[in-house]
């Protein structure tokens, strides 16, 4: 796609102290990123601008809740019928296009910690291993996601790990 096409994307854009980023349909660290694994986009550009603001703001916005931070469209802590787990597209609030800014869904994925290895290589790094002293690492790597969304978890838990691997997600690793 050339540079022609952006413009028709139609992205609002925000503000992010004091900075401009373009908004994503749900805020997640996946649609910051992905496309620039894709293609080279020059951090000064504001797709490049926006991919790192948005690693800052959800670095800030799950330390306020004292949580590692990741969020992005993952599987979650609830199981159908034949025990899958539900899928989701799980964002921060405020990077969102979407009306539910105010859900308190807190589901963490490592695959966007991946992601955002390029870009903030030293916080990806203490976040894997802040997930990995939770129990995060399995036997085929880091474990889907963790959910620490209150009425989805244990009584007398905090969080309740997603024991599955997506292979999509793995790829990010």
């Amino acid at each position: 796609m050339s540079a022609d096409h952006w413009v028709h994307l139609g992205r609002p854009l925000t503000r992010e102290q004091g900075q401009a980023l373009l908004l994503s349909w749900s805020g997640t660290m996946f649609e910051y990123l992905m496309p620039q694994l894709m293609m080279r986009e020059p951090a000064t550009t504001l797709l490049g601008q926006s991919g790192r603001i948005a690693i800052d703001h959800q670095i800030r916005y799950a330390g306020k809740h004292g949580l590692p931070w990741g969020i992005s469209e993952c599987g979650y802590s609830l199981l159908d019928g034949a025990q899958n787990y539900a899928y989701h597209a799980f964002g921060a609030p405020e990077l969102s296009l979407r009306s539910n800014k105010g859900a308190e869904d807190w589901v963490i994925t490592p695959y966007a910690t991946f992601l955002a290895l390029l870009w903030r290589p030293q916080a990806a790094f203490d976040n894997l291993k802040r997930l990995e002293k939770m129990g995060m690492l399995g036997r085929y790597g880091f474990f889907e996601a963790v959910d620490f969304t209150e009425r989805r978890v244990e009584v007398g838990r905090t969080y309740s790990i997603v024991r599955s691997y997506m292979a999509h997600h793995h790829a990010c690793h």
